[in-house]
C-alpha cells in the first residue's frame, strides 16, 4: 500500500523536475562592451576622465571614469548605436557619435583629448578719486 502512494509522486517528479532544471538564457547575453584608453596630445594617459555613453535610440546613459592608467570599460550594453563623450579638466570635450555596438561585441575606442585654450578674464577697478576743479587763468 505504501508503494501505491509513492508511485504518483515519482511520476509527477519525473514529469516536472526537468522543467525546473532547464533555465532560460541569462539576461546578460546579447550585450556588448565599450572600452578604451584616454590620452592627451603627447600620448600620456589621462586619469579620472569622465566617459559618458548614450544610447542614441533610447537616450539612456552610462557613465564611468578612466582609471589611473587612463583605461575605461563600460560593460553590459545592449546592442545599439551609441554616442561617447569624454571630458577632463583642461581638455576640450571629445564627442563621437554613431558608434554601432553589436551583440557579444567589444568595441575599443581610444580617445586623444586636445588641450583647452587658456582663457583668462581680468577686471580692473580703480579706486574712486576725488576730482579737483581746475581754474583757468
Amino acid at each position: 500500500m505504501n508503494s501505491r502512494r509513492i508511485a504518483p509522486f515519482l511520476v509527477a517528479t519525473a514529469v516536472w523536475l526537468p522543467c525546473f532544471l532547464v533555465q532560460p538564457p541569462a539576461m546578460a547575453q546579447g550585450v556588448g562592451t565599450i572600452l578604451g584608453t584616454v590620452t592627451d596630445p603627447s600620448g600620456a594617459v589621462v586619469p579620472d576622465a569622465k566617459v559618458k555613453v548614450t544610447n542614441q535610440g533610447t537616450r539612456l546613459t552610462r557613465e564611468t571614469k578612466s582609471s589611473g592608467q587612463g583605461y575605461f570599460v563600460i560593460p553590459a550594453l545592449p546592442a545599439a548605436t551609441y554616442s561617447v563623450s569624454v571630458d577632463a579638466p583642461g581638455f576640450v570635450p571629445n564627442v563621437q557619435e554613431g558608434l554601432t555596438l553589436l551583440v557579444d561585441q567589444s568595441v575599443t575606442l581610444n580617445v586623444a583629448l586636445s588641450l583647452a585654450r587658456a582663457t583668462q578674464e581680468v577686471t580692473v577697478r580703480l579706486p574712486r578719486r576725488r576730482l579737483t576743479p581746475l581754474t583757468l587763468r
